[in-house]
């Protein structure tokens, strides 16, 4: 999604403030408050917020996105452990659907690929066919079928390389991963400018300078300085724009967050004001939990419902005993 501020005062980083998913808390540290003293919540998915909605775009082969965003800007907004484990698995883990050594109870092969999941998030999925279009309805644990895929694949003992702890491809290690994954992937679930930027240059003991003379620059993985990271997707990947459809079925899958496009609202969920999502994610079973705000709703509903159905009782045990009183009275004296 792109989007842009019609607020823009043209002072670059020094305008903004960017949410900061290792504190959980707004960082102000980029405001200079030389232009007019604006110091705005980088957050275009804020149903308050001034960005405003340019266009959506799809990329097929997630590989390639995936590179130019980890070696730009995420080099610059992660921690080297977080990088680390994030290029590590966007080289190991599948792309595309792919044939496992194992089958099912009846002999079929069974196929593997990421799966996407509700709110941006992403875990392993097993599928019946080669398109992976069906998923395997089985118990057969998708994480246990890549980690075995990836040792074989890489010449190891499966059974050697989960007993010796190796530091990548165990099951737990890759359970682990998933989680880490998605954890540290939050970061763009907020906006983030074209121009990379780095809001660490205070801890790394030196002054960042760009080009222009501005701090906060990011020196990235790949020897740029700020790069225009909307330019890398647009030079070094096939990103196509997305069309009416693709938006309704990222929609109906529950892949993509709330947006607001031609006064329709698509998707579900998101970051609320504080940084957080606002609603719970299990990773386990992939499944979204329920929020405060839900539970809150089913509470004062249920609570209603049966102060509600009290009342009908007991107006209908009045009506019950009007009618038993009526019916001893003739209607004729005798």
């Amino acid at each position: 999604m792109q989007y842009i501020d019609l607020d823009y005062k043209g002072g670059g980083i020094g305008e903004y403030q960017f949410f900061n998913h290792n504190t959980s808390k707004w960082d102000k540290s980029s405001c200079t408050h030389q232009y007019s003293g604006r110091c705005a919540k980088y957050d275009c998915h804020l149903h308050d917020s001034n960005f405003k909605l340019l266009g959506l775009f799809k990329e097929a082969n997630y590989h390639n996105w995936m590179e130019q965003l980890y070696k730009h800007e995420g080099s610059c907004v992660w921690s080297e452990n977080e990088y680390e484990l994030m290029q590590y698995n966007r080289e190991a883990w599948p792309c595309g659907c792919t044939k496992s050594s194992q089958t099912d109870r009846k002999g079929n092969y069974i196929y593997y690929d990421m799966k996407p999941l509700p709110e941006g998030r992403m875990t392993f999925g097993l599928y019946k066919d080669a398109s992976c279009s069906t998923e395997h309805s089985g118990n057969i644990d998708p994480v246990k079928v890549v980690a075995q895929e990836f040792y074989a694949k890489n010449g190891y003992n499966y059974t050697n390389a989960n007993d010796q702890g190796e530091e990548h491809g165990t099951i737990a290690t890759l359970a682990d991963d998933l989680k880490s994954w998605n954890d540290a992937f939050d970061v763009f679930k907020k906006c983030q400018p074209c121009k990379a930027y780095d809001l660490n240059w205070k801890s790394n003991n030196q002054y960042h300078d760009s080009d222009d003379g501005t701090a906060f620059a990011c020196h990235d993985d790949a020897g740029y300085n700020s790069v225009n990271q909307c330019m890398k997707f647009r030079t070094k990947t096939d990103m196509y724009q997305a069309d009416f459809g693709d938006v309704a079925l990222a929609s109906a899958q529950g892949t993509i967050t709330e947006i607001d496009l031609l006064g329709s609202a698509f998707g579900d969920g998101g970051f609320g004001r504080r940084g957080g999502f606002q609603r719970a994610f299990n990773y386990k079973t992939g499944q979204l939990g329920i929020s405060v705000k839900a539970i809150t709703w089913f509470v004062v509903s249920l609570v209603s419902f049966i102060a509600a159905f009290i009342r009908f009782v007991f107006l209908r045990k009045v009506e019950i005993r009007q009618q038993k009183t009526s019916a001893r009275v003739p209607l004729v004296p005798k």
